[in-house]
């Protein structure tokens, strides 16, 4: 239907282009993908129907740690790196299709034949030609850094693993913000105002709206 609607319109009003931050494709859709895709999608709706020629192209994440363990869960015994690597892109390509079903079943619109998945070549191969611009700039270079290491987990820990107190417990506070504007149907009620809470209190004086 994207493809249709997208053909459609005129696209007198300019270009739009959705440019979505992939989902991880190592487990199934939870309540965070679901807003997610609905919010962008009334965007990318709205947009196409007001004139503008949209550009959505979907993709997944296909690489990262969470993979390859999920993947070496059943066998934690390879070690052979394209062994590894097959396992790890046949998951990454069941989690893919599971998505897909998903996100068509909520009626996402988007160019769904024609994904970016970041294991294919040519996308590997223009990550490889966006690394060789920066270090022909001299803005790669090696260095000594140590590297924490986990013998239980088998595999290198960020700095923030080690930082963060699991113990650690947010305080958080409640705000009232008195309404600038009252809908007709609240203007009986005097001093009204919406409550909200958070663990970030230092933010307050930034916020511009709820």
């Amino acid at each position: 239907m994207f493809c249709r609607l997208r053909d459609t319109k005129s696209g007198h009003k300019g270009g739009f282009v959705l440019h979505d931050g992939p989902p991880y494709a190592n487990g199934s859709l939870h309540f965070g993908h679901a807003i997610n895709k609905f919010l962008k999608d009334m965007i990318c709706r709205r947009k196409l129907l007001s004139g503008f020629e949209v550009s959505y192209l979907p993709g997944w994440d296909c690489h990262g740690l969470p993979i390859e363990l999920k993947a070496l869960s059943k066998d934690s015994n390879i070690s052979n790196p394209i062994e590894i690597r097959n396992k790890a892109k046949q998951l990454a390509l069941n989690v893919i299709e599971e998505h897909k079903r998903w996100f068509k079943n909520w009626d996402i619109i988007g160019d769904w034949d024609n994904p970016y998945l970041t294991f294919n070549s040519n996308y590997i191969g223009n990550q490889l030609k966006a690394f060789e611009t920066l270090l022909n700039s001299g803005l790669i270079y090696r260095s000594h850094s140590p590297v924490y290491w986990s013998p239980t987990g088998r595999t290198a820990l960020a700095e923030a693993e080690l930082q963060y107190n699991e113990q650690h417990v947010s305080k958080s506070v409640y705000v009232k913000f008195k309404l600038s504007t009252v809908p007709p149907i609240l203007e009986k009620y005097s001093d009204i105002s919406a409550l909200i809470w958070t663990t970030t209190p230092w933010t307050l004086p930034a916020n511009q709206a709820i």
